[in-house]
């Protein structure tokens, strides 16, 4: 779902809606604007930008789901919270390697570190894709008669037969083990949608 603007008839998801049209980041040291057409390099990944939350002070630039990275997270490879550290004040560039996927990583790029253990990663292998999705949230899909429900668990996949190591959905239904991964659901409007869970009040 979406929230939309019935002035200009625009539309924003929920992450993007939670944001400060004219939000600060401890990144950088003043404030951002966001553009719906921009063109150029984001400052956090490196990536090419075509909407984007922009410092009209520099040449500062950066994507919706950059800057919505959190500051400090706590990782299954360390026991202490890793930091969000920008390459332009960071001393670990040198260090060109991920402690987590052990593959080499970009240095311009932002990455996550831990001083105490000399940990560094990628952010991607930091935070998982769909961190954003609430657990508990029920979505119903065409091709299985009951409510799946989000949650992580790590048992088999009913369409790859493989583990679930990120975010999947579960039948909870007695007597019915379906559980499949999100990114083996294809999405196609005609077949699922959102629904709201029970114990959430109507706004």
């Amino acid at each position: 779902f979406a929230y939309k603007c019935n002035i200009c008839e625009s539309y924003r998801c929920l992450a993007c809606a939670l944001i400060s049209d004219t939000p600060t980041f401890q990144g950088h040291k003043h404030r951002l604007y966001r553009y719906d057409k921009y063109e150029g390099q984001c400052n956090g990944c490196g990536d090419q930008l075509h909407a984007a939350y922009v410092c009209k002070d520099c040449k500062f630039a950066v994507h919706n789901r950059c800057l919505r990275l959190p500051s400090k997270i706590l990782h299954e490879y360390d026991e202490h919270p890793l930091i969000l550290t920008y390459h332009e004040d960071n001393l670990y560039s040198e260090y060109t390697y991920c402690d987590i996927c052990e593959e080499t990583r970009n240095p311009n790029h932002w990455f996550y570190h831990c001083a105490i253990c000399s940990t560094s990663a990628h952010r991607e292998c930091v935070v998982k894709r769909h961190s954003y999705m609430k657990l508990g949230g029920s979505y119903r899909m065409g091709s299985h008669p009951h409510q799946l429900t989000f949650t992580k668990k790590i048992s088999a996949c009913h369409v790859c037969h493989q583990p679930c190591l990120d975010l999947s959905l579960e039948c909870l239904k007695n007597g019915c083990d379906y559980i499949v991964h999100l990114e083996c659901i294809k999405w196609q409007s005609s077949n699922h949608s959102f629904i709201q869970r029970e114990d959430e009040g109507t706004s």
